[in-house]
């Protein structure tokens, strides 16, 4: 049986590698760290460690900088550092209105190359992408290129199923970018907010002792990631998450999905700026993006139809997140994407708004938290973490 199965014991080679793996994680995501705390955390012998450190730098993995100074007599602990250049990535977050590059290297660092307004079509897009990456950089530098998207992502294909605010559907992107490269260059694609969840559980020591938590992600649309156990849930067809497409009202404007009423509706930044407009508001930024900032900087003023379309906003916010809170039971909510700007005092008051309404009785102890970073900076740390996992585990077994 399938059970039985998945209960039995590692050989030595499985075990030896996953080791590894571990080992070179844990210096990837900790730098500085020391043999000896290798050794805690995995509760690996000392002299398998450092058999394991000796593999790592015969390939180049790792760095041996500095000394951590002990507190107990004797010499110091020398600090192991990922090799940031080791591995390199090309990193892509696609956006409905912007789009942004970068490159992700094996300490998980970063960093951000361009902005660009998205092209229209997916041709164009594929093009651009590949016009901005050679106009720099060559494959023999890269172990490959990683994609966030503002939609579905099929987990089996590992392509894009549908972006629907941009109106791309079954996108075949990875053979597209290994077409216009000309060669088998390694593609990653996920969805944004599942990025987003996985760069705040790096980066947040506030939920690193929790299980089970949401990622409300707010953008154009709504969108969001569920954790269970640690680990990211994707759902039987890969479309969890998708919370936007909770129905709110069965009266309600006519969702982009099809459905009406649903939360997207009423709490994405498309929306909210429309709405402020239709009211005789007046934003004069380009972009819906920067159109809600503006919209906020209003609202810090004291503008009354600002307050009077975010006052509104904050009462179907706070439904949505009871909504979640009742069905899922989560230890925490993170407000990420373009929600990451709501102002931290907005989601205190929502938090104790919600304590009063949530069934649940360990409600007052459910955490309501912005991300720690934004909207572009959150995706293209998910890429980095996402690619170099892969990265790691392909290097070991080499």
């Amino acid at each position: 049986m399938r059970g039985n199965m998945s209960a039995r014991p590692l050989n030595a080679a499985r075990m030896g590698i996953s080791n590894k793996i571990i080992i070179l994680n844990l210096i990837r995501n900790f730098p500085g760290i020391t043999r000896k705390e290798l050794a805690v955390r995995t509760g690996l012998n000392p002299s398998t460690v450092t058999n394991i450190i000796n593999f790592l730098k015969e390939r180049d993995l790792l760095l041996e900088i500095g000394k951590k100074k002990s507190e107990n007599p004797g010499r110091n602990s020398v600090k192991l550092l990922a090799n940031k250049k080791k591995a390199r990535v090309f990193l892509v977050k696609l956006g409905v209105e912007r789009s942004q590059t970068g490159i992700g290297y094996l300490d998980n660092s970063y960093e951000i190359l361009s902005d660009f307004r998205t092209p229209e079509s997916v041709t164009e897009f594929v093009g651009h992408i590949s016009s901005l990456f050679y106009d720099k950089y060559s494959t023999a530098d890269f172990q490959g290129i990683a994609f966030s998207v503002p939609g579905i992502v099929d987990q089996r294909t590992k392509d894009i199923s549908s972006l629907p605010h941009m109106d791309w559907e079954k996108v075949e992107l990875r053979k597209l970018i290994q077409q216009e490269f000309g060669m088998e260059f390694t593609v990653l694609i996920e969805n944004e907010a599942k990025l987003s969840l996985k760069a705040e559980m790096f980066l947040n020591d506030e939920l690193e002792s929790f299980s089970d938590g949401v990622y409300l992600y707010i953008s154009q649309g709504v969108g969001g990631a569920i954790l269970i156990n640690k680990s990211l849930f994707s759902g039987f067809s890969f479309t969890a998450g998708e919370l936007g497409h909770m129905s709110i009202d069965v009266n309600g404007p006519r969702c982009k999905c099809g459905n009406r009423g649903c939360l997207e509706c009423y709490i994405s930044v498309e929306e909210i700026v429309r709405e402020y407009e239709r009211i005789g508001g007046v934003l004069k930024q380009q972009f819906d993006e920067e159109k809600f900032l503006e919209l906020l900087e209003k609202v810090d003023k004291g503008e009354p139809k600002a307050r009077e379309i975010m006052t509104e906003y904050y009462g179907y916010l706070r439904i949505g997140i009871v909504n979640l809170i009742n069905l899922i039971n989560p230890e925490f909510i993170v407000i990420g994407g373009m929600g990451n700007h709501i102002p931290v005092d907005v989601l205190e008051l929502i938090e104790e708004q919600v304590q009063k309404s949530a069934i649940s009785s360990r409600a007052g102890e459910i955490r309501i938290l912005p991300s720690k970073v934004d909207m572009v900076n959150s995706a293209l740390l998910g890429e980095t973490l996402t690619a170099m996992d892969s990265y790691c585990k392909k290097i070991v077994l080499e």
